[in-house]
C-alpha cells in the first residue's frame, strides 16, 4: 500500500510500508511452523473464504460488544489458480449466555428456534478442522484465509475459544490471512487515487465493494430457500451466503487487478509475527483498536490491573481519520456483520488510534500478550507481538500518548531522566524510579520555576531525549535483536 501521508497507518505487519523505500522485516521462515505445516514462504495454493456470525451483529441494548456468541461459521476451499471450489461447509452453533438479538435476526434470519437443537462451538471447530485437513494439510498445500472483516478471525474466534477452554488448531489460533476489505481498498486506490478524499477503510461495505466491481449475484443459491426468487442484497443472508458472495469478490479482485499490483500476495500471518517476537525475545508490543482519545494514564492502569506494566507508550500518528488497521473494527468490536458487511454504524465513525508500549524485559511482554481481547472503554483491544526492527521503522510515525485528557495539574511532573510524565502523588518516576524530589529540585535549577514556555520547551526536550534514550537502550542492551 502507498506511503502516502494521507492514508491511516494499516496493520501491524505493514508498518514499516508507510516509510516508503523501507522494506519489510527479515523473518527466519525456515523455523516458522506457519499454519500448523513446515515452513514455506510460498503464496497460497488454497483460499479459505470464511465467515463468522454472532448472537449480537452490532452494538446494541440486549447484547453487550463483549459478550456475543458466534452462532454460525460458514466456509469454502477455493483453489487459487483455478479458482474453483474445492469444498464448502457450515455449521451452526448453539449459544449459551447470549440471547439472539433482534438485530441478529432481521440480518441473518437466524431465530432461537433455528440454533436451540445446534451443536458446541467445539463441534463446530472440529468440523471445520476436519474438512482443513482433508482437503489441505493431507495433501501439505500452503493456504491463507480470506475474510471481509479480519476481526472475526484474528479477535472473536481465539478469545471465545480461551473463554469456553477450546483448544484451535494453530492455524485458527495464529491465522494466516487477507482481508478482503484491504484489498479492495489497495486496488481502488491505485485505481482512484483520490479514493480516500471521501473514504475511510471502516466505511467500506460488502456491498459498496459489489457495486463498484459490478460483481453478479444471479447465481447466489442463498441458504434461506425462502429467498431463492427473491435474494437480494437487502435480504437476511445467513453466513454461508455472505460466503458465496466473497468468492465472487475474490475472483473479481484476481480478474480486475493490474499484474504488476501486489493484490493478495502479503496475508498478515499471526504466527510469523509470534515467531519473530520469540525469536528476537521482544519486549514490544502492538495495541489496535484503542480508543481515539486514549491516554498515558489509561493505558497504565489498563495493563496495571492485569499485573503489566509498561516503562513506554507510543501511538501512531494519525492524520485526522480512524485507524486504518481496525477501521475494519471501529464498531465491529463483536463481529459487527451489518457495519462491516450491509453498512457502517455511526459507532463505526468512531476514532480509533494504534500504538506500541514497550516493556522492561521479555518475560513482561509475553505475560501481557494474555490481555488481548480486554476491554478499554468500549473497545475490545488486540494486543498483538512486535519487535524492535518494526519498531523502528516506525519512528517517523510515531509520538507519545498525551499524559491525561486534560491539561497536566498542579504538581505532575516531567522526570528529567526519562522524559515520562508523572501524577502529582507519584515519589519516584514511574518508568525509571529517579525520585521526584530530585527531579524537583533539577526543574528548579533549569526553568527558575517560572517560565512557562521554557517548561514547555524543557518538556519536548525530555519527549526528545525520551525517544533517543529508548534507542540507546535498544542498541546497548538488546544485541541480540540483530539478525
Amino acid at each position: 500500500m502507498s506511503g502516502s501521508p494521507t492514508i491511516p497507518p494499516p496493520t501491524h505487519a505493514h508498518v514499516a510500508s508507510l516509510t516508503p523505500g523501507l522494506p519489510l522485516p527479515d523473518t527466519n521462515v525456515s523455523t516458522m511452523p506457519n499454519n500448523g505445516l513446515p515452513a514455506t514462504n510460498q503464496p497460497a495454493s488454497v483460499y479459505i473464504v470464511t465467515q463468522i456470525s454472532t448472537t449480537a451483529e452490532e452494538p446494541s441494548q440486549t447484547v453487550s460488544k463483549d459478550s456475543s456468541e458466534i452462532i454460525e461459521v460458514a466456509w469454502a476451499l477455493v483453489d487459487s489458480a483455478s479458482l474453483t471450489q474445492i469444498d464448502k461447509g457450515s455449521c451452526l452453533i448453539k449459544p449459551i449466555n447470549t440471547p439472539i438479538s433482534p438485530l441478529c435476526t432481521s440480518t441473518t434470519g437466524l431465530t432461537w428456534d433455528s440454533v436451540k437443537n445446534a451443536g458446541s462451538l467445539k463441534d463446530a471447530v472440529e468440523i471445520f478442522d476436519k474438512s482443513i485437513e482433508k482437503q489441505i494439510l493431507s495433501e501439505n498445500r500452503p493456504f491463507s484465509f480470506v475474510t471481509f472483516n479480519s476481526w472475526d478471525l484474528r479477535m472473536k474466534l481465539p478469545k471465545e475459544s480461551r473463554e469456553k477452554s477450546i483448544q484451535l488448531p494453530r492455524y485458527l489460533e495464529y491465522a494466516r490471512l487477507f482481508d478482503l476489505k484491504k484489498e479492495f481498498v489497495k486496488l481502488e486506490e491505485y485505481l482512484h487515487p483520490d479514493f480516500f478524499t471521501s473514504n475511510t477503510l471502516n466505511q467500506v461495505t460488502l456491498n459498496q465493494v459489489i457495486s463498484t466491481l459490478d460483481v453478479s449475484l444471479s447465481d447466489i443459491k442463498p441458504v434461506n430457500e425462502q429467498y431463492a426468487d427473491s435474494f437480494n442484497l437487502s435480504t437476511p443472508r445467513r453466513a454461508g451466503d455472505d460466503v458465496q458472495i466473497m468468492v465472487k469478490v475474490l475472483t473479481k479482485l484476481i480478474q480486475t487487478a493490474p499484474v504488476h499490483l501486489s493484490l493478495l500476495k502479503r496475508p498478515h500471518d499471526l504466527g510469523l509475527d509470534l515467531n519473530q517476537f520469540y525469536t528476537e525475545r521482544s519486549r514490544i508490543l502492538y495495541l489496535t483498536n484503542l480508543p481515539g482519545d486514549t491516554t498515558q494514564s489509561e493505558l497504565e492502569s489498563w495493563f496495571t490491573q492485569f499485573g503489566g506494566r509498561p516503562v513506554a507508550f507510543w501511538v501512531i500518528k494519525t492524520p485526522g481519520a480512524n485507524d486504518m488497521n481496525n477501521g475494519s473494527n471501529g464498531g465491529s468490536n463483536h463481529s459487527s456483520r451489518s457495519n462491516s458487511i450491509n453498512g457502517a454504524s455511526a459507532n463505526a465513525n468512531k476514532p480509533t488510534c494504534s500504538g506500541f508500549v514497550v516493556f522492561t524485559n521479555h518475560e513482561e511482554a509475553v505475560d501481557s500478550l494474555g490481555m488481548t481481547g480486554r476491554v478499554l472503554n468500549d473497545r475490545v483491544i488486540e494486543v498483538q507481538p512486535s519487535s524492535v526492527k518494526v519498531f523502528d521503522r516506525a519512528q517517523e510515525i510515531l509520538t507519545l500518548f498525551p499524559s491525561s485528557k486534560n491539561r497536566p495539574r498542579p504538581g505532575d511532573w516531567t522526570c528529567p531522566s526519562c522524559g515520562f510524565s508523572n501524577f502529582q502523588r507519584r515519589t519516584a518516576c514511574f518508568r525509571c524510579s529517579f525520585p521526584a524530589a530530585s527531579a524537583a529540585a533539577i526543574q528548579g535549577s533549569i526553568y527558575g520555576g517560572n517560565n512557562s514556555n521554557n517548561n514547555n520547551n524543557g518538556n519536548n526536550n525530555n519527549n526528545n531525549m525520551n525517544k533517543m534514550n529508548y534507542h540507546n537502550n535498544n542498541n546497548n542492551n538488546n544485541g541480540n535483536y540483530q539478525q
